[in-house]
């Protein structure tokens, strides 16, 4: 006899009159909380939503398959008139296609008999693992958003902007921090390039007043705060009392831009911190001089860790699904270790790597260090002219990547509609479990257990018909991190 829904009210009850709604309800938590954990939760919508994300489901796609977009180019020509012919003159429909690659990607963590029936309280294991999966699956989804836009921009180079119209990374200064005039540039640059907006307002004259996303961590949006027009119109446009962004601490819109601070918080987890847009990591193995040339993450709490703590940094081989072939990068690239506790504390030193330098894990790089006597690198030599360069760190030192005259280097992205398209494939997201060793002869605990994660999914920028990828922007400037302060270069 069927159990009587309406007269359950317990989750151990509903659980009890159906031993598959445990699973279902597991998978929807986990889709539920994974999505708020999202930084881009509110720019996830379907196709034509105008949202910067857009997402499709396929269920006929498993592991390793292909979901193709097309797209269709606009038509020109000059048409025919009076009585001349037009069908010599007709214009073929030239469409373009590009695909999104979905794979399985899987997740778990373990624990045994002894920690559940000693050390839980106050949550089941159910409600763990449903939150600390939510969490992975989440973060994941929020990285694979950010790093698909970033390397396919430092890949393509035509989507990249660098503040104050640099030339390269090599030619940014301190101060080339982000401010009005970059924003205003970046837009004209995805207008240009034919951007979808995510919508259009209208001018006091019903002129079309096109509406962008700048996405970014709040470091590198910070200084937009400190920007003598911004501060103008937040006093002058913006609303009176407390509620005006000047003491809200909101950011307003710029040049009909949403302004998105993306607040980057460093956790407990052992494995990357930061974002893809804002890297960082905390150095593990202590460096006794300048002849180490391998630096480790993890951090006074894991020096010894096995996490993929540089995954964020340029350079690491982040792939969306197994086959995929990431770019051969040749390029230098270059880190700042800097002290920040201790006798040494302030000073730090400029180092540089390759790609291929980057461990496969991502939990080590292996670095070239500059000559402490004769230093080459413009950041060393400015370092040591201030008397702040050293060799010599300590477990915790914060390592970020730099240019090579030491300035701090920093992302944001400036998005249009469909920007990037996320597929899924026919598994959404799924429970899994594993179990070994004696089980309980009720079958529901066994000595070592482990609860994870599965879901078909991938990522790409949307590209139109002539290879383009027209609805975002990279921009590249320098951060603002709070406790670090090099050197400044100024010219």
């Amino acid at each position: 006899m069927a159990a009587d829904i309406s007269a359950i009210t317990k989750y151990s009850e509903l659980v009890a009159s159906n031993s598959k709604l445990r699973t279902e309800i597991w998978n929807q938590s986990v889709i539920g909380d994974a999505r708020e954990r999202n930084a881009f939760k509110d720019f996830i919508g379907g196709e034509g939503s105008g949202k910067p994300i857009v997402e499709k489901r396929d269920l006929a796609k498993g592991g390793s398959e292909k979901v193709t977009f097309t797209t269709v180019a606009p038509v020109r020509g000059q048409g025919v008139l009076g009585e001349s012919e037009l069908k010599t003159n007709v214009r073929k429909i030239n469409f373009g296609t590009f695909d999104v690659t979905v794979d399985l990607i899987r997740h778990a963590v373990s624990w045994t008999q002894v920690l559940q029936l000693l050390r839980f309280t106050g949550k089941t294991i159910d409600q763990l693992s449903s939150e600390i999966m939510a969490e992975w699956y989440g973060r994941k989804e929020q990285d694979d958003c950010q790093i698909v836009l970033r390397n396919t921009a430092l890949a393509n180079g035509a989507n990249v902007v660098y503040v104050s119209n640099r030339a390269n990374e090599a030619a940014l200064l301190s101060t080339d921090v982000l401010s009005t005039t970059t924003i205003e540039q970046s837009k004209q640059s995805l207008i240009s390039n034919g951007a979808s907006p995510l919508g259009l307002d209208k001018g006091p004259m019903g002129s079309d007043v096109p509406k962008f996303l700048f996405f970014a961590p709040d470091q590198f949006i910070r200084p937009l705060r400190s920007t003598g027009t911004y501060l103008q119109s937040l006093r002058d446009a913006g609303v009176r009392g407390d509620q005006n962004s000047l003491f809200s601490g909101k950011y307003a819109m710029w040049d009909n831009n949403i302004v998105f601070p993306h607040n980057v918080v460093i956790d407990t987890a052992d494995g990357r911190q930061g974002s893809p847009l804002q890297p960082i990591a905390y150095l593990g193995t202590a460096i006794a001089s300048s002849a180490a040339t391998v630096i480790t993450g993890g951090g006074k709490a894991y020096p010894a860790g096995d996490g993929d703590y540089f995954a964020y940094f340029p350079g690491f081989s982040w792939k969306t699904y197994d086959a995929e072939s990431v770019a051969t990068d040749t390029a230098t690239k270059y880190l700042m270790i800097y002290e920040v506790s201790g006798a040494n504390k302030g000073k730090y030193e400029i180092v540089s790597y390759l790609q291929s330098g980057v461990h496969s894990s991502g939990k080590q790089i292996t670095v070239t260090r500059d000559s402490f006597a004769t230093p080459t690198f413009a950041g060393n030599i400015t370092a040591k002219a201030a008397s702040r360069m050293v060799q010599a760190f300590s477990s915790g030192a914060v390592i970020m990547p730099c240019t090579i005259g030491g300035v701090i280097l920093g992302y944001g992205l400036h998005l249009g509609a469909e920007a990037l398209y996320y597929a899924k494939g026919s598994i959404e997201v799924e429970r899994i479990m594993h179990w070994d060793d004696f089980k309980t002869e009720s079958g529901d605990r066994a000595h070592l257990q482990a609860v994870g994660v599965q879901g078909v999914r991938g990522f790409a920028a949307y590209k139109d018909t002539i290879g383009r990828y027209p609805n975002f922007q990279l921009v590249i400037g320098a951060a603002s991190i709070p406790g670090i302060s090099p050197e400044p270069k100024t010219s």
